[in-house]
């Protein structure tokens, strides 16, 4: 769809309005094919949301492993002064010493030595912590999901909009085609 724009803008950018042609049907030919795949990237993206389930005990599992605890303490530590990308880079230095392979207890045993102050201290702490900040806490997603559908109303109403108005545009045509046509033959 970015190619499709980039290449009608880039044909309307450079065209002499003396020459059209090349401009409407050259350079947006590409347009037609972005609106089709457009189309199908929303019907997909809505059939997705409509079926998709949760694996709530994956879910957990994957939060109780630390990982997202680890995000949260990185960000903490960013909100504490430590630049961002060192706060990330020391918090993944100590990912990559503690072993998959260990327990999940021995893992977050360990977080906690190392991380003290800025990792959660539980599961519901750590999801808190992802509620802000467009996390993938149940506020964040609603208030994005809420975002989401004003947008798209609004959107809705824009396109009935222009749709009235090229509905008024294709009378107002037919009438001066018309109105040319018998002054023409009035002649």
């Amino acid at each position: 769809m970015l190619g499709a724009y980039v290449a009608a803008a880039t044909a309307a950018c450079k065209s002499p309005f003396s020459n059209s042609i090349e401009t409407s049907n050259y350079g947006c030919s590409t347009l037609s094919l972005a609106e089709e795949a457009l189309k199908k990237a929303i019907t997909l993206t809505s059939l997705i949301v409509k079926f998709m389930t949760f694996n709530v005990q994956s879910m957990r599992e994957n939060l109780e492993d630390g990982s997202p605890m680890m995000v949260v303490a990185a960000e903490r530590m960013a909100s504490r002064g430590v630049p961002f990308r060192k706060a990330h880079t020391l918090v993944g230095d100590i990912a990559k010493r503690l072993s998959q392979d260990s327990p999940v207890a021995e893992r977050r045993s360990e977080l906690a030595s190392q991380l003290a102050g800025v990792l959660p201290a539980t599961l519901e702490e750590c999801r808190d912590a992802l509620q802000f900040g467009r996390g993938p806490g149940i506020r964040s997603t609603d208030d994005q999901l809420s975002v989401a559908k004003k947008m798209y109303g609004e959107m809705q109403l824009k396109c009935a909009e222009i749709r009235e108005r090229w509905a008024h545009a294709e009378i107002h045509r037919k009438q001066r085609v018309n109105e040319l046509i018998d002054d023409h033959q009035a002649t």
